[in-house]
């Protein structure tokens, strides 16, 4: 009985072993405060559209988040229009803050480039009581190739965690992002699969350094089956019968 538990208490330990690395579904897990649609333009430029769905989010404060992201594109935002809309009639509570303008440098689809990194360090730091923590982001009808960025930042406790898919037609590519600071300076987003930064050593406390931890419990819960199956195994621990003699007459005895 106190092996069978042992056996059930390793078996315990093996499972949250293996959930630790499961990726987070960012589309379930993220409620994003700002949606933000990109198309891209037949001259070239990227079409932007940023929601807020905050009724007391400062215009000039998202004016100024769109400067932010002028600046580290090297594009002046051109044609910047901020409206209120009102999701139901004649309630002011019930409204939302738009900004549409043009900006270059956010998309490159025939390299299967979509920066996110820009978009996230500007939207975050926003009005105090106020800050965005989570995003949508769609590049609308654009496609991913093979070095489009997937995920990012999900299992390791990273400043920002991006998590995309691809959906054929209008929608296309959609990312939910998770702002975990409101320090522009910490978030950093790849622009795709093979440019990902150089990862920092992990701490000793990080599950991702542990792995050693996860392999020897594997290693000794096969080695407790093992011996449970044995111990569970019927034997025979009487004496073994005489062999009987071969090609004996009949009377003699063994032993004269």
């Amino acid at each position: 009985m106190r092996l069978l538990l042992t056996v059930c208490f390793l078996f315990t330990l093996l499972s949250l072993g293996l959930t630790q690395g499961t990726a987070t579904n960012l589309f379930t897990s993220v409620k994003p405060e700002a949606t933000i649609r990109i198309r891209k333009h037949s001259m070239g430029a990227d079409l932007v559209e940023i929601t807020i769905g905050d009724s007391q989010y400062s215009p000039e404060a998202l004016r100024e988040q769109i400067r932010r992201l002028g600046t580290e594109l090297h594009s002046e935002p051109r044609g910047l229009a901020l409206s209120q809309v009102e999701f139901t009639k004649n309630d002011p509570a019930g409204a939302f803050l738009r900004a549409n303008f043009a900006v270059d440098g956010l998309t490159d689809p025939a390299q299967g480039i979509y920066r996110i990194g820009p978009l996230a360090r500007a939207m975050a730091g926003g009005p105090k009581g106020h800050e965005i923590h989570g995003l949508a982001i769609i590049f609308e009808g654009l496609a991913p190739t093979d070095t489009t960025l997937v995920e990012y930042g999900i299992r390791d406790g990273s400043p920002v965690s991006v998590l995309g898919r691809y959906e054929p037609g209008p929608i296309g590519l959609e990312y939910r992002v998770a702002l975990n600071t409101q320090d522009p300076t910490q978030i950093v987003i790849p622009d795709r699969k093979s440019a990902a930064p150089p990862v920092t050593p992990a701490s000793a406390n990080s599950p991702s350094s542990t792995p050693w931890l996860l392999y020897a419990a594997v290693a000794f819960f096969a080695l407790t089956i093992g011996a449970l199956v044995y111990s569970l195994t019927p034997r025979n621990s009487g004496p073994r019968p005489p062999k009987a003699l071969k090609n004996q007459p009949k009377g003699t005895s063994r032993h004269r």
